[in-house]
């Protein structure tokens, strides 16, 4: 009997003698009502269901019992709390995400009803309810009361909605930013005149802070005024809310700036100085704040001593230089210098550049020594198009110089711009070279030759998106590219330029325009500066092709009496226009070649 019981989930000698008792009823009524199926009285058929209805709720219970004890064997069911407790916050954490749209970042919140013991988890423990989103919805203010409640005490993470807050629920907030670790503000302006009394005095726990929204004030009203925040870290402030300079917590190392409108009233020299206040900045990113018709004193240049980007972006170019005069960087600094219209590629020699080096002292001594071997931070590579300078630093034995030259009508001092930027580069350690999205070489082959020339341990060519347009006449053409390859006399000593060339690599070439399968120039071309190359003892090693159109077996087997050939067998059809002549819209993006340089 004690394993029949067992069975049916009863523990204890009290509940096994409930189940005998309800058994020996049950074998009763079940043979009364046997015995009872030849009656046809309503009063006897009434009992006999009533009989029927006792013994079908003893076996539900019965068998809810069982089911309650095989889910209790559950693998899931015993993992320990801890355990379950990392789970949850790892899919909180990932569903959280802000690329998702907002029911998206919510998914986490169905583990709360799975079963019981999941919830129970789920509310006791506060990290999941620390994250506070303030989403559209009839019940938000419900949601944020329920958050606030079960995060108890930890330090939150609150994000806002300029679409769906409103003055009951920054009120229901507020009262939380004492325990707030991060956050991320997107309010219209005059919500904040509505609640700045109540606005806290201190948010001590405060590391991250951004606001962005729309309005009439160009200030923030509330933090750095009224409001302590000794641990702030991160600031970023966008659209219409401008930081009050002079105010900036000292502390900070990260700080971002993005105007919606740049403000003329603001002096280069003034933000100069509270930038220089920074001491323990490392990030620095400035986009539309510089005014574009500065005038500016310099005083003594302010270090920097920790700053490692510096990215100016959406500001004309004499403006950056201008803001650049006022601080002395670390050679290890990012500079990424973006303007906000095409400007002359003139602009980029004096006064930009010398400006530039005095901004960053040392940076031709340490270019230097850098690629020459030595351990510590150098120029990895020097990008330059119509859009941004940018100077990145590396720890490399294997030096890389990489040149994108887009063209622009509008613009001029092209290759002039070229030449006189890499002058004082080390050229003779460069041992790879890039050349992508470029125009014909025509009439600017003597420019190529001298800065080849000087690459005298290069060992790779990389000749990117080679594409030249039967419209307009944008991009290589397939004689510039043979002539890159081929062997040149040198001009300034005995033997050829790129004595060391050992790998080729041709990306996004167009190989032939779309017609007869027998039209090879191309390959002839190439097979022909490759062959000259042997001739000379200065062979290529190998040729490698990526992503080329209209190129066939054909071409492959062809070019391999020569070298070693790799190709990633990518047939694709191209027409005989470029991007800017089919579309006939907008100018020709750079961002697709700047993706090709980084995945370079």
């Amino acid at each position: 009997m004690a394993e029949s019981s067992q069975a049916h989930g009863i523990d204890g000698p009290a509940e096994a003698s409930r189940w005998r008792e309800a058994r020996q009823k049950l074998k009763a009524a079940s043979a009364s009502s046997t015995a009872l199926r030849g009656t046809r009285t309503v009063a006897e058929a009434t009992a006999a269901l009533e009989l029927l209805k006792a013994e079908h709720d003893y076996y539900m219970e019965a068998a809810a019992n069982v089911r309650s004890r095989m889910n209790d064997l559950n693998p899931i069911a015993i993992i320990p709390d801890e355990i379950l407790v990392e789970i949850f916050s790892i899919h909180a954490r990932e569903t959280r995400n802000l690329r998702y749209p907002a029911p998206r970042r919510d998914a986490w919140l169905d583990l709360v009803s799975v079963c019981r013991y999941w919830r129970q988890v789920a509310l006791n423990t506060p990290l999941l309810w620390s994250v506070i989103s303030v989403r559209p919805g009839p019940q938000k203010h419900e949601r944020l009361k329920a958050f606030i409640e079960r995060s108890q005490k930890v330090p939150l993470h609150i994000d806002t909605d300029e679409y769906s807050i409103d003055k009951k629920s920054i009120l229901l907030i507020l009262p939380e930013f004492a325990r707030a670790e991060r956050l991320h503000l997107c309010t219209p302006l005059d919500i904040y005149s509505k609640i700045n009394s109540a606005f806290p005095s201190s948010c001590p726990l405060l590391k991250y802070l951004h606001i962005s929204g729309r309005g009439k004030s160009s200030k923030i009203p509330f933090f750095f005024d009224t409001c302590a925040v000794p641990a702030l870290e991160h600031l970023s402030v966008a659209d219409d809310y401008l930081p009050q300079w002079d105010k900036l917590p000292v502390q900070l190392k990260s700080l971002t700036v993005k105007a919606h409108i740049s403000p003329e009233s603001l002096s280069i020299h003034d933000l100069a100085a509270a930038i220089g206040r920074l001491q323990s900045l490392e990030v620095l990113s400035l986009t539309g704040i510089l005014p574009r018709h500065p005038t500016s004193r310099v005083d003594l240049p302010i270090a920097l001593p920790r700053l490692k980007v510096l990215n100016i972006s959406g500001s004309l170019l004499h403006s950056s230089a201008l803001l650049l005069e006022h601080f002395t960087l670390p050679i290890s600094t990012r500079i990424s210098i973006s303007p906000d219209v095409p400007f002359d590629y003139n602009e980029l020699g004096e006064p930009f550049l010398s400006r530039l080096s005095r901004a960053v002292p040392g940076l031709s001594r340490t270019l230097r020594t850098s690629l020459n071997g030595e351990d510590h931070p150098g120029v990895e590579k020097v990008v330059i198009d119509k859009d941004a300078v940018r100077f990145f630093d590396c720890l490399t034995n294997t030096p890389k110089l990489a040149i994108n030259i887009h063209y622009n009508s509008r613009l001029s001092g092209n290759y002039a711009l070229l030449d006189r930027t890499v002058s004082d580069l080390p050229l003779q350690d460069i041992k790879e070279l890039h050349i992508f999205r470029t125009h014909s070489l025509a009439g600017s082959e003597p420019i190529w030759t001298k800065l080849l020339d000087r690459m005298l341990s290069l060992t790779s060519l990389r000749i990117i998106n080679v594409f030249h347009c039967s419209r307009c006449g944008y991009g290589l053409s397939h004689n510039d590219v043979a002539w890159l390859i081929s062997p040149k006399a040198s001009p300034s000593r005995d033997g050829i330029v790129l004595p060391k060339l050992e790998r080729v690599v041709l990306s996004k070439v167009k190989f032939r325009d779309a017609g007869p399968e027998d039209d090879n120039s191309f390959v002839d071309l190439v097979r022909e500066a490759l062959r000259g190359r042997e001739e000379k003892g200065c062979g290529v090693r190998e040729l490698e092709f990526s992503s080329c159109s209209n190129m066939g077996e054909r071409d492959v087997e062809y070019l391999k009496g020569v070298t070693a050939v790799k190709w990633d067998g990518r047939v694709r059809k191209a027409g005989k226009e470029c991007r800017d002549c089919a579309l006939s819209t907008q100018p020709v993006s750079i961002h697709d070649s700047d993706e090709e340089l980084e995945q370079a």
